[in-house]
């Protein structure tokens, strides 16, 4: 069906004029054959930009999974240095030798004032 652009009336696809108001489909019919160019051209570069996303997508996920490897690797080491770190840094009573927390002010067994 053609609706007619001039006062809306429904005609057959074949009608040349609008039964209605004897407005021309020929100029609707170039406009629409315009309209079907550029819909086709907007398809043809939704299709390319559908593409470059997909390998956009690829290549961030095989940067986003490097990247997590590397974090990994990275939170391990400074995990290792912090161990040893607090292995380096004991502190014990200089009273009764209870080991205490790197915080301590007191000794939790004696009450010795560390300082």
């Amino acid at each position: 069906m053609v609706y007619c652009s001039e006062c809306g009336k429904k005609n057959e696809d074949n009608a040349r004029y609008c039964d209605k108001c004897g407005n021309s489909f020929q100029k609707n019919r170039v406009f629409e054959n315009e309209i079907k160019m550029f819909v086709d051209d907007v398809g043809r570069g939704a299709e390319e930009l559908a593409k470059k996303a997909e390998k956009f997508s690829i290549n961030l996920a095989k940067k986003t999974a490097q990247f997590g490897k590397q974090i990994a690797k990275e939170t391990k080491e400074f995990a290792k240095s912090l161990e040893d770190f607090s292995k380096s840094d004991v502190r014990h009573c200089p009273d009764c030798s209870t080991e205490l927390k790197y915080n301590a002010k007191f000794c939790c067994k004696c009450g010795k004032k560390i300082e």
